[in-house]
């Protein structure tokens, strides 16, 4: 019955599975076989329910419990879940599996400070830690959550100090919190880790432009214009020569600069902003509500997830034209 079973299983025919599963002898490893497909369909509470009996007749291992733990943790049962981990440190205080595991959970349930000291233990036994701090830490940057976002990679940084992904999450969030200082150090560090990294130079060139140290920013830009960029890059540095040009008050300069990249790819959001923001400024409203118009365009065509920080500066267009016409 256990090997037809399996054959079932990769047969993908799961229903049939369990029905020759349940009329095996309810042995530990057939609960966790049974357990395991739950699992892998969805089932998590009988999932739950499988290996907690499989650890109840006598498969009494840590690794059951964090697969409990795991489960309850993904359908938000945390309390259920640190229990389980507090009791597996409780026999084992040293348990990477267990501290890890608990550090997300008290992620998912948003107590940041205990997480964070949580991951900062089990990151002396399991190195990829601070990888896994930045990736919660984008996904913190992703929510707008930017002062906590800051704490993963900062955490990240402090484990690893020659971690550059941590570096950079840092730089984007002080830019984001407006820290420009703090922005500007990261990117000191990592030009002393990497002279030549084209990231850092880009970073340090945005923050000069948003601190109006304008002549500083244009030195950057000449030194990066004699390196081969790739695609991205360039296109971040032609975004950020716009932005000089913008904050000079050299509008139609800045129009007429950015307008070949747009002709060649519509779908370049930054430029075409910029673009739309230089017609704000000289009052061709009409033109700049159409530039706008065509960045909402992208988002919403190509961006599922639309973001609308930009939304005033809209309605700020829209309304001068609407007023334009009225009067």
């Amino acid at each position: 019955m256990e090997q037809l079973a399996d054959q079932l299983i990769n047969q993908n025919q799961y229903e049939e599975a369990f029905n020759f599963y349940q009329q095996c002898e309810q042995t530990s490893s057939i609960l966790i076989k049974q357990a395991q497909l739950a699992n892998k369909i969805g089932l998590f509470k009988q999932a739950i329910n499988f290996y907690k009996l499989a650890y109840e007749i006598g498969e009494k291992k840590n690794e059951l419990l964090i697969k409990i733990g795991k489960l309850q943790t993904q359908i938000g049962n945390y309390t259920q879940a640190i229990q389980i981990y507090n009791l597996i440190l409780s026999i084992d205080e040293n348990n990477p599996i267990a501290m890890g595991e608990l550090g997300y959970t008290l992620y998912c349930m948003e107590d940041h400070m205990q997480a964070l000291t949580q991951f900062t233990k089990c990151s002396q036994f399991i190195s990829i830690i601070p990888k896994f701090l930045n990736k919660l830490g984008e996904e913190l940057y992703n929510e707008y959550k930017y002062n906590t976002a800051k704490l993963y990679y900062l955490t990240a940084y402090q484990i690893d100090k020659g971690f550059k992904n941590s570096i950079f999450g840092l730089i984007d969030t002080c830019l984001k919190l407006e820290e420009y200082d703090q922005s500007l150090q990261y990117c000191q560090i990592l030009l002393e880790m990497d002279p030549n990294c084209i990231e850092a130079n880009l970073r340090k060139m945005k923050v000069k432009i948003l601190t109006n140290k304008i002549g500083e920013a244009e030195e950057i830009a000449k030194q990066l214009d004699e390196i081969q960029l790739n695609y991205q890059a360039q296109y971040q540095l032609i975004d950020l020569k716009g932005l000089i040009l913008l904050k000079k008050q050299q509008y139609l300069d800045c129009i007429n600069y950015l307008k070949d990249f747009i002709d060649e790819n519509k779908y370049m959001i930054k430029l075409i902003f910029t673009t739309a923001k230089c017609y704000y400024k000289l009052k061709r409203f009409e033109e700049a509500l159409n530039h706008l118009e065509m960045v909402f365009d992208v988002y919403q065509n190509y961006y599922p997830a639309l973001q609308l920080q930009n939304i005033d500066q809209y309605q700020q267009i829209k309304g001068c034209r609407i007023n334009k016409i009225k009067y």
